[in-house]
């Protein structure tokens, strides 16, 4: 499996280089383009007195002539047009081929390492290469419409309400122009997405072939799955016999101390605070060692001063020190989070796992 799995990566790679060196210039060519666009309209939002469900959603106001005056789309394009001396149908019409271009690439990787589906070890990437598969290109403009128009009208003729709500013109330019953004944006995030999968990928790889394999398949198949079980296991403490005393997780060191128990199941040499190498003056410990893993085991319990900023700031310091242990080529954060105080858990991870690189892993779970 190791071996074809590298085949693949390397021609997907290939594939994926080809188009990002094809595209890459139009796409941040365009992208600025779109931007001074997009300031050029921010005149007319600015600038509209109008109102919706009403005869005058289409007023404006004219600060040179210090009156107001209606306008269509075609006339706010057109004044667009002239103040940046930017075509904007020459870019909707180039966009299509781009996306062609990278549908095709998403097709490609989904076929190509479709091989990881199922297989143990590979749970991070598993998910990103899900994450590609449903990826999104951009928000359609009516999209944007929907987003900008009010829950409620305060309406005085209830004949414009029976001949239709009317889109201000700024909003119906704004929509086309925030559409064809989105997509633009979409194409550097779906980069991002497949530059990190690849990089995993390699990193696993490398390591598979180093005389820990075993020991990595080790903490894939014991360690994941007692952090997806951990809050089970925390909640059945509760329950004990004859209502007789036991471990009520307060607090960090009750995580550690009930998670140190569960892998000692498994594992025979498991550290509890190893010491690191000083990184920027500062010395530091990490809360478990698998040293014949090289994998490192980073706590966090969340509480109510230790949310998503806190707990992505002390992740990132910690990412940092352990780059410099000799012992580490997989960082696993688990952070329990039972009151679910972590606003979006699942973005965080997304984030945080970015910071993996051919020397180091980084996994994190938030959980439950």
């Amino acid at each position: 499996m190791k071996d074809l799995l590298s085949q693949q990566i390397q021609k997907v790679k290939v594939q994926f280089d080809t188009i990002v060196a094809q595209t890459d210039s139009d796409i941040q060519k365009f992208k600025g383009q779109i931007e001074k666009l997009i300031e050029s309209s921010s005149f007319f939002n600015k600038n509209w007195v109008g109102q919706w469900a009403s005869d005058n959603f289409d007023m404006y106001f004219d600060p040179s002539e210090s009156v107001n005056i209606d306008l269509t789309v075609d006339q706010i394009w057109s004044l667009i047009k002239t103040e940046t001396n930017l075509n904007f149908k020459h870019i909707e019409v180039s966009v299509p081929s781009l996306i062609k271009k990278y549908r095709e690439l998403r097709e490609r990787v989904i076929t190509e390492l479709s091989i990881l589906k199922g297989s143990s070890g590979y749970e991070k990437e598993i998910e990103l290469l899900d994450s590609i598969e449903n990826f999104k290109w951009g928000i359609r403009p009516s999209e944007y419409v929907k987003q900008r128009q009010p829950q409620q009208f305060v309406v005085y003729d209830y004949s414009v309400i029976n001949s239709g709500i009317k889109v201000p013109p700024h909003i119906t330019v704004d929509s086309e122009l925030i559409s064809i953004f989105s997509i633009l944006v979409s194409f550097i995030n779906f980069q991002e997405i497949n530059t990190r999968l690849f990089k995993q990928i390699e990193l696993k790889l490398k390591l598979a072939n180093l005389p820990i394999e075993e020991f990595e398949n080790k903490v894939s198949t014991f360690v994941i799955p007692i952090i997806e079980r951990f809050h089970q296991a925390s909640t059945q403490l509760r329950n004990r016999h004859d209502n007789r005393t036991t471990l009520t997780i307060m607090d960090e060191y009750d995580v550690q101390d009930l998670l140190h128990c569960l892998l000692k199941i498994n594992f025979e040499d498991v550290r509890p605070e190893d010491a690191v190498p000083s990184y920027a003056g500062k010395n530091s410990r990490v809360d478990f060692l698998l040293k014949r893993e090289k994998t490192i085991i980073e706590v966090k319990k969340t509480r109510s001063g230790l949310k998503d900023k806190e707990v992505g700031d002390q992740l990132i310091l910690d990412v940092a020190h352990y780059k410099s242990h000799p012992d580490c080529k997989r960082l696993i954060c688990f952070v329990y989070d039972p009151e679910t105080l972590i606003a979006n858990p699942r973005g965080l991870e997304d984030d945080l796992c970015r910071m993996s690189n051919e020397e180091m892993i980084v996994e994190v779970y938030i959980r439950p």
